[in-house]
């Protein structure tokens, strides 16, 4: 049954069927033989003397659709060079409370669900599968490579009800996400640029950002989506001067509709084209 299940260098001691609620858990008790010497979890040799032993509760896969329990006698090991150490296992990763071969099928289910949804499946805490979800992802992804950047997005994501957002920061010319932070404001993205550091944050040549406050909709049919400007704090300024002298103007002008050709500016009509390129002119002539 042990190799059956896979523990390597343990063997199963015992195992019954436990009734909790409506589901009949198989519990098993795995210990390692005696004698048996253990592997070192801080320098990887064989010990043989053992410090003490402790019982512990493990999670593992179901067998037959019945949910597993594993009561493992973890060892730590006396070991001359490193001290008291946890033995090492192919099977358990260090102070786990799952087994990996469940962890990786959290992840694989983390990976095309929800995270709630998948600790649902496997029954485990939210906590849990969050974990091993972010353990995986640092794991397949690595760290951020941040050399080379020279054009950025950012963007806004709703997290949470209540106008809660988070900011994405994304490589235009490699298509990967380089930064996500909870928030919008300036103050809430300044992390991002103070971790690129003053000499990569020189190399950005522009940053295309959501339609930031004040900028003005250059006609009613077209939508400016994301649009490129200049890392710089004046040309935002100018740009929010702009619109908010555009918001005034529309709004103190005749209430009388757009039509389908171009738009009403006091008593002569522009088309939409011309105006649009009007005003684009006008925002970055300043």
């Amino acid at each position: 049954m042990a190799q059956l299940g896979g523990w390597e260098g343990y063997e199963v001691s015992n195992w019954h069927r436990e009734q909790r609620g409506a589901a009949s858990w198989l519990v098993i008790a795995v210990v390692a033989p005696s004698g048996a010497p253990g592997c070192c979890s801080g320098c990887g040799q064989p010990v043989a003397s053992v410090h003490d032993r402790r019982w512990r509760r493990i999670r593992d896969l179901p067998i037959f659709g019945d949910p597993v329990e594993l009561r493992v006698q973890r060892r730590r090991l006396a070991c001359s060079r490193c001290g008291p150490r946890l033995e090492h296992l192919a099977w358990l990763d260090l102070h786990a409370r799952v087994t990996r071969r469940l962890a990786r099928s959290s992840a694989r289910l983390c990976a095309v669900t929800s995270v709630r949804h998948a600790a649902g499946w496997h029954g485990l805490d939210w906590k849990t599968a969050k974990a091993i979800d972010m353990k995986e992802l640092e794991r397949t992804l690595g760290p951020t490579e941040l050399e080379g950047v020279r054009l950025l997005e950012m963007d806004e994501v709703a997290i949470q009800k209540g106008h809660r957002y988070a900011t994405v920061v994304v490589d235009v010319e490699r298509k990967r996400v380089l930064w996500v932070g909870r928030g919008r404001s300036r103050a809430e993205v300044r992390p991002f640029f103070e971790l690129l550091g003053p000499r990569r944050c020189a190399q950005i040549q522009a940053v295309a950002i959501r339609r930031p406050p004040g900028l003005p909709w250059l006609g009613r049919r077209q939508d400016v989506g994301h649009r490129p400007f200049q890392a710089s704090d004046h040309f935002g300024e100018q740009c929010r001067r702009q619109g908010n002298r555009f918001y005034r103007r529309q709004h103190c002008q005749s209430s009388q509709p757009l039509g389908e050709e171009g738009i009403r500016d006091g008593k002569e009509e522009i088309p939409c084209n011309e105006h649009r390129q009007g005003r684009l002119n006008e925002v970055q002539g300043m």
